[in-house]
């Protein structure tokens, strides 16, 4: 604090003085003091310079708090990547040393048969050591980087199993990074804080060595017991003056001046060690994304050698094993230079961040629809016994797929309410009968969660079971109906690969999936982007089951100009995937005209028809409020208008069906 100052003190004390040459006097005296001081010249500018000297400590104290919080920031992303880094490489390792034991099995049998040398031999186990050197090395990498994590967080992190991690884009414009630095930085924020605070000293530093002050006292006091009052006031001024002041004074501004200058060129030094960084990680991140796009041209060669071989393994005799045990650890070795490179590419994105960071978050708007990176591919593919969900796009377990079911006169319903249609198939009283006359041929069941924990027990699959055999011993085929829209995405796919790996094995005739794009609208992703994704799921459901798909889908995902993706295209290309378009229209000649258009241009796709009698409904999409016996004329003639191309007709749903009266 500078300026005015106040002080002020208060006693009281026994005294005994001389009255005359015989006689004392003894009283007790109370005081009281209050004065004013201002500092002059020199004092003044050194108590201001002091001031500003506090405020600067001050100013650097928080400006040090967003620097260390920036710097952490970018040490727990560096940490965390490398951490998802590790432990993508141990699932490559791990899943590479599966079938170690079988491999030495088959090469000392080679061996033996003189067709493989011992040197031979060897090399190829060495491999293996190689990965398990590997495997120790990422472990402690791994280890590492969990306990960084949790020093930088304050929380324990020893069991954290990384995803991939989602960093905003970084801004690529040079220009906009440069400028970014040079005025939010926090570091050149500090250092030109403190630069001002030191320009404050420098012009305060003028005759600081005259030291000087005035000041005012002012106090009474009271005698006892006499009880006599006195007073006083004091004026006071005080100086200092150095004998050669001036040439103190040039000294002191000296230092000052030094120290200023000293800051400036740490600044300008910082800055433009500041603006190279930026354009050396700028460079770096370019030279990721090359590597990146280098890596995953090598890996997908690799893939492709390992696919390959392995056929060729199954059917050729020789040393093609040899050549596949080759082709995987090229694979493996590839397939760890592509993790390298998303770690390279995720840490330069991370040194970018930390010049400026007002990126959206990323989002994948392109689907390759193979993975790069699959350790299934790193597993014993020649015993044939690959587990089936370890891949985004799983091994087909099966070598040979289930046709599907032939073209037979009648309708099937979706049942979303499986629990009461399997309550009443249970109780009997008629059902199978009911659902004989009204010509249903097809029954797609839906379950709850609650309905699949059930199945998971013995009785609740008994159930089911007797259920699909009834069903069949009555010309009905019963599929599994799964409806989940978030199944399209990525991150969901496995929860839908998960349920059909639990439940394809209780019977069912095929999988009925009705993921609807439209429904996914409130996250705002590219339609282009949903019906890829779409497809990828298709494509992972047809890979992990033997049972035939089939895919509910509205007209518009198939026509030719929707958003430059051909998902129809994709479709063709796939084994024995059926496409059920929902064409709510009670216009049979619109409908008949739209699935014609439709199947001409995809010969190659089976299709089957789905109608509504959904009260919920407008009435010119819906056959609610029409009998049983109209709507079955209306669907007899949508078959003859499509010349009976049709595999089946599906009604939607069961329960509004069941409401529908027999006649008006």
């Amino acid at each position: 604090m500078s300026g005015l100052k106040i002080n002020g003190s208060a006693g009281a004390g026994h005294f005994r003085e001389a009255v005359t040459e015989y006689k004392l006097r003894d009283y007790d005296r109370a005081r009281v003091s209050l004065g004013l001081h201002y500092p002059l010249l020199g004092t003044l500018a050194r108590e201001q310079i002091n001031v500003l000297k506090a405020e600067g400590r001050t100013w650097e104290s928080r400006q040090q708090v967003k620097i260390v919080h920036l710097k952490s920031l970018s040490a727990l992303r560096s940490q965390y990547v490398l951490l998802w880094g590790s432990q993508q490489k141990l699932k490559l390792c791990k899943a590479f040393l599966t079938d170690e034991s079988q491999v030495d099995t088959l090469l000392r049998k080679r061996k033996e048969a003189g067709l493989l040398l011992e040197a031979d031999r060897n090399e190829f186990m060495t491999a293996f050591l190689l990965v398990r050197r590997d495997v120790a090395h990422l472990t402690a990498i791994e280890r590492r980087a969990l306990k960084n994590i949790s020093m930088l967080t304050h929380e324990y992190a020893e069991n954290i199993i990384a995803s991939r991690p989602s960093l905003p884009l970084p801004c690529l414009d040079k220009n906009i990074l440069r400028a970014a630095v040079i005025d939010h930085h926090p570091e050149l924020i500090l250092l030109r804080g403190i630069i001002e605070k030191q320009l404050g000293v420098i012009a305060l530093a003028h005759h600081s060595d005259i030291q000087a002050n005035v000041s005012m006292t002012g106090n009474g006091d009271i005698d006892y017991p006499s009880k006599q009052e006195g007073y006083g006031l004091r004026v006071q001024f005080n100086m200092d003056l150095p004998w050669d002041f001036s040439k103190a004074e040039r000294a002191r501004e000296s230092a000052e001046q030094a120290s200023l200058k000293k800051l400036q060129r740490k600044l300008d030094m910082l800055s433009a060690q500041l603006l190279i960084d930026v354009e050396d990680y700028l460079q770096r991140y370019y030279e990721a994304l090359e590597n990146k796009r280098f890596a995953t041209q090598r890996v997908k060669a690799a893939l492709e050698t390992v696919r390959e071989r392995s056929l060729r393994y199954a059917n050729i005799p020789g040393d093609v094993f040899e050549q596949l045990q080759a082709s995987r650890f090229t694979y493996y070795r590839t397939a760890m230079d592509y993790i390298d490179s998303e770690i390279l590419e995720l840490q330069s994105r991370v040194r970018l961040l930390a010049f400026h960071e007002e990126g959206e978050r990323e989002q994948e708007t392109a689907v390759e629809f193979d993975s790069v990176v699959n350790e299934n591919f790193l597993k014993p593919l020649w015993s044939r016994k690959g587990p089936v969900l370890e891949g985004e796009i799983p091994i087909l377990r099966a070598e040979y797929k289930n046709k599907h079911i032939t073209q037979q006169e009648g309708y099937g319903v979706y049942a979303w309410n499986s629990r009461k249609l399997l309550a009443l198939a249970q109780a009997g009283e008629g059902f199978w009968e009911k659902i004989k006359d009204d010509k249903i041929n097809r029954i797609l069941l839906s379950f709850d969660a609650k309905q699949l924990e059930g199945l998971a027990l013995p009785s609740g699959e008994k159930h089911l079971r007797r259920f699909i055999l009834t069903a069949k011993d009555w010309g009905v085929s019963v599929g599994l109906l799964l409806g989940e829209p978030t199944w399209i995405l990525p991150a969901h796919r496995a929860n839908l690969l998960l349920t059909i790996d639990k439940m394809q094995n209780m019977g069912f005739d095929f999988i009925h999936l009705d993921l609807e794009p439209n429904q996914l609208d409130h996250m705002q992703l590219p339609l282009n982007y949903l019906l890829a994704h779409l497809l990828r799921t298709v494509q992972a459901v047809s890979r992990i089951t033997s049972l035939p798909v089939e895919i509910d889908l509205h007209p518009r995902y198939l026509t030719s100009d929707t958003n430059n993706f051909c998902l129809g295209c994709g479709l063709e290309n796939l084994d024995d995937v059926e496409v059920t378009l929902m064409v709510y229209v009670k216009n049979r000649h619109r409908v008949a005209d739209i699935v014609r258009e439709i199947m001409e241009e995809y010969p190659d796709i089976s299709f089957s028809l789905a109608q509504s009698v959904e009260p919920l409904l407008p009435k010119d999409e819906s056959y609610a409020g029409a009998s049983k016996q109209e709507f079955h004329n209306a669907l007899t003639e949508l078959n003859n208008l499509t010349n009976h191309t049709l595999q089946s007709i599906y009604i939607q749903s069961w329960q509004d069906y069941m409401d529908m009266q027999n006649e008006n």
